[in-house]
């Protein structure tokens, strides 16, 4: 348990440069597919390591995964809206 601190404060450190590297660009497109995908890395790799099941909700990696790539599909304020909404829910 005195090892999750450090390796949560690193973690959280890389993803938040991650963020602002990736995220500063005005058109998101495929920034945020990579940034989701590292997010979605480094909780799988977390829930492997602590060696806790991740259970039925594993399925919802698959629709972020998805819908972080789709705003680099179309140049659409509406659809980026849509997918923005799909992601956070």
């Amino acid at each position: 348990r005195a090892k999750l601190g450090p390796w949560v404060i690193g973690v959280a450190l890389l993803l938040g440069m991650a963020a602002d590297g990736l995220l500063r660009a005005a058109p998101w497109g495929l920034n945020i597919f990579l940034w989701m995908s590292a997010l979605v890395v480094t909780l799988m790799v977390y829930a492997r390591s602590r060696k806790e099941a991740l259970g039925g909700g594993i399925w919802l990696f698959a629709p972020v995964i998805i819908f972080s790539a789709a705003f680099a599909w179309h140049d659409s304020i509406a659809l980026k809206l849509l997918n923005l909404l799909a992601i956070l829910i």
